[in-house]
């Protein structure tokens, strides 16, 4: 009977040679440009969480709890072993982005035939939304794996009930999932919602699952006061777009941040450039929303469910097999499109509270939004729409992955090129203030002890016959407020460099605003040669 039920859960699940094809090739993809991009805040916190020791993380004694710790338990492990590089930090984004690849191929298969595991397989593996977050040393591919885990054994919950592990492994998926990311609640509060109504006339499998959801939430009681100290804070202010997100998060999942990459201009004159890339975006709102509304249709309408295989002459195979594949169909379809569609709308109306929405954090609903286009453009009737759909979305995702490939750093703060140029032009021992003060120590991180750094807040006024010191300010563009309020106080700002990728740097020479301006030390070569050249002609 068990070998039988293995065999039934098994049938259309993606063969393991094409799995190891879709590895492949999403490991490719992951490892192109992985260190391209320098490290950024968030990932900067990470490792400064990740260095602490273990019981302080776990205690949540340290400066980052709008994620909670688990992931930063598993970062700390896993720099035991794994060289503290850009590589190395990243390289555990991309082992959790690949068994959530295979484990999603797999599960799809399962759940709806071996064509639609393969597509949407495919889709992740290639997918440019997915590539990115695996390039960042975040929890955001730890949080989809879990979440996608968790889906999978609600599924088994219900289809084995004469099984305990499911329930017992889906208490502990689902504490570690909220202890990976706030999110990871409204996935739970769509799997339950979406379960408690189907278990509602099945009384052992529905003690089962009350069971496994309020295991999964005394393990997370210890974490409870933490969160309510976050919600008492207000938020992230700067997380305040509102339904601006949600089409910039569909955006997103389906280009990536290399095409239409976000730049100061862009965010500072958003309508502009909506107007300047209108076509593109009516074209990926009109094929993405079709799919998702013929994938949706499809789970409303029961056609998900695909009926048995006719059996050939003779007798009915041994074991549940025949109606083994509709059965999980039948539960897995409904659990898709909650998962696809309820965290998003559940995060906006929090959000309009206390804000907190963000594209990355929706990466809870990510895999589900996958598995919901693939059943669209893989539904029955309507052939000609599927068809434009499909070709319209291929180009979009291929465009996407392409421009990833070759630009991982589009889009990207460009922290890399701003410290580059700070070396080669400011003096050793020079002061550099940061505005605003949050980067301060990412960038006294970064350039290490060859720099003084400082806040931008802290700068005094100049004082002309005392330290006067080289000093430079290093600005976020599109946060950075402090070059005034310098001005106010006696500095004369010059602006030396500037790049306007992401949230934008500017980096200015300051100077006593009554003092000739001071050439940087770069100006200051040619001069010191051309003299050195006068004098040995006189010589």
């Amino acid at each position: 009977m068990r070998a039988a039920s293995r065999e039934a859960s098994t049938a259309s699940a993606v063969s393991w040679p094409w799995l190891a094809v879709l590895l492949a090739a999403g490991l490719a993809v992951r490892l192109a440009g992985l260190t391209e991009r320098g490290l950024w805040l968030d990932e900067w916190v990470s490792l400064q969480v990740a260095a602490r020791p273990l019981a302080d993380i776990a205690a949540g004694r340290v400066f980052d709890n709008h994620t909670p710790p688990l992931y930063y338990l598993l970062l700390h492990l896993w720099l035991a072993v794994a060289p503290h590089t850009v590589a190395g930090l990243r390289a555990l984004s991309v082992i959790a982005d690949l068994g959530c690849l295979a484990l999603l191929a797999r599960a799809v298969g399962s759940w709806f035939g071996r064509r639609e595991g393969l597509l949407a397989g495919a889709a992740y593996a290639l997918s440019p939304f997915a590539v990115r977050l695996s390039q960042e040393g975040r929890m955001y591919t730890l949080l989809m794996l879990l979440v996608v885990l968790a889906g999978v054994l609600a599924v088994e919950v219900e289809t084995r009930p004469q099984r305990r592990w499911p329930a017992v492994a889906l208490a502990g998926v689902a504490a570690a999932a909220l202890y990976t990311h706030y999110y990871a609640a409204l996935s739970l509060l769509a799997l339950h919602l979406v379960m408690a109504w189907r278990l509602r006339r099945a009384p052992r499998r529905r003690r089962r699952w009350w069971w496994a959801m309020c295991a999964a939430a005394l393990l997370f009681l210890p974490w409870l006061p933490k969160v309510v100290e976050l919600m008492a804070s207000g938020g992230q202010y700067f997380r305040g777009a509102g339904l601006l997100e949600i089409p910039h998060a569909l955006l997103r999942f389906t280009v990536g941040y290399s095409r239409l990459p976000v730049t100061v201009a862009a965010k500072l004159h958003l309508w502009a450039t909506v107007l300047a890339h209108l076509p593109l975006l009516v074209a990926l709102v009109l094929a993405s929303g079709t799919a998702l509304m013929l994938g949706a249709w499809r789970v409303v309408g029961g056609s998900a469910v695909r009926p048995p295989a006719a059996s050939p002459a003779g007798p009915p195979p041994a074991g549940p097999s025949p109606a083994a594949a509709p059965r999980r169909a039948a539960v897995a379809a409904p659990l898709v499109l909650a998962l696809a569609a309820l965290p998003p709308l559940v995060a906006l109306a929090v959000s309009a509270a206390v804000p907190s929405l963000d594209e990355r954090y929706l990466a809870v609903s990510f895999p589900f939004f996958l598995v919901l286009l693939v059943l669209g453009l893989t539904a029955r009737g309507l052939r000609p729409l599927r068809t434009a759909t499909a070709a319209v979305l291929c180009a979009l995702w291929l465009a996407g992955i392409a421009a990833q490939v070759a630009e991982p750093a589009a889009g990207a703060t460009p922290w890399r090129p701003a410290t580059s140029e700070l070396r080669r032009a400011a003096s050793p021992g020079a002061r550099i203030v940061v505005s605003p003060a949050t980067y301060a120590r990412l960038v006294r991180w970064t350039v290490g002890e060859r720099f003084e750094v400082e806040r931008a807040a802290d700068l005094p006024a100049p004082d002309l016959g005392g330290d006067l010191r080289e000093t430079w300010l290093l600005e976020v563009a599109y946060l950075g407020h402090d070059r005034g309020r310098l001005e106010r106080r006696g500095w004369r700002a010059t602006l030396r460099w500037q790049r306007a990728d992401g949230n934008g740097i500017r980096l200015y020479r300051l100077a006593p605003a009554g003092s000739p301006p001071s050439p940087s030390r770069e100006e200051t070569r040619p001069a010191a040669q051309a003299a050195g050249a006068a004098a040995s002609g006189r010589r």
